[in-house]
């Protein structure tokens, strides 16, 4: 896959250029041309963000951004919003953490407004704001803002009931993370109650996710002192690990069910 990406990118250059001979030669109305080049930096950017190469990941999206403008797209049309997410996330990353905070809160408002008018629900809009809120909040996580995070968390997981019902593995992964904040603020009896349901979810699912669920909600029993539901809960994370190959979660689960027995 590493070897095709390079080989991608060149042909999409090379797509830029025949773009420039189109319309040197008038061969494209420049309506045509505008729509051809967001499509290529889009693309582009894309790539460059799958590959970690967020400067020219940013640089990319800011002209398909630019271009979604000169198209006539509003400010708050979900292709433009969604680009928008994405230049948060780099921003994020970049450690621009202020423009990253307006980035965020842009997209969220942007899409709350949106919905908030529409007479029925779009459900790719609310799958975005979603999304937006799920980002934000791990944003705030790493700035231990794990109040605000929480809210944006819970926002997530209603729309994402709203979107896909409560048999998804978006539901169980957004339980876990609100299980992460509450452990945080060392709300333990909520952080298993979300767990516990999250394990639920996943367990309909048969979801690769488990093993992780398991061993934090075996971290959450052993910070209770409930030493007997953590060795349980470590011996599924365990046995849920061999089963999906999940090498790290083996190595952490035998290791903390050491210790939770020398403790016993």
């Amino acid at each position: 896959m590493k070897k095709e990406l390079p080989e991608a990118e060149q042909l999409y250059h090379r797509a830029l250029g025949l773009l420039n001979v189109y319309d040197q030669n008038n061969v494209w109305d420049k309506t045509r041309l505008l729509q051809a080049r967001v499509y290529i930096y889009d693309t582009l950017a894309n790539l460059a963000l799958s590959r970690g190469e967020i400067d020219k990941a940013e640089k990319l999206y800011k002209e398909t951004l630019r271009g979604s403008l000169q198209q006539g797209m509003s400010q708050d049309h979900d292709a433009v919003v969604e680009i928008s997410l994405k230049l948060a996330i780099i921003f994020a990353a970049q450690k621009r953490n202020v423009e990253a905070d307006e980035g965020y809160k842009f997209c969220i408002k942007t899409q709350e407004a949106k919905i908030k008018d529409m007479k029925e629900v779009d459900e790719n809009s609310a799958a975005l704001l979603g999304m937006a809120l799920d980002a934000y909040a791990r944003f705030l996580m790493m700035q231990n803002r794990n109040d605000e995070a929480q809210a944006n968390l819970e926002k997530s997981l209603g729309i994402a009931r709203r979107v896909f019902g409560e048999s998804h593995v978006q539901i169980a992964v957004l339980l876990n993370d609100i299980a992460t904040i509450n452990s945080l603020k060392k709300e333990f009896d909520l952080a298993r109650k979300h767990l516990e349901e999250a394990i639920r979810v996943a367990e309909g699912l048969d979801s690769p996710d488990l093993p992780t669920f398991y061993f934090n909600l075996g971290a959450v029993c052993e910070r209770q002192g409930h030493f007997s539901d953590a060795g349980h809960a470590y011996r599924q994370a365990l046995d849920k690990a061999k089963k999906y190959d999940d090498k790290i979660v083996v190595k952490k689960a035998k290791d903390a069910l050491n210790a939770v027995n020398y403790r016993k």
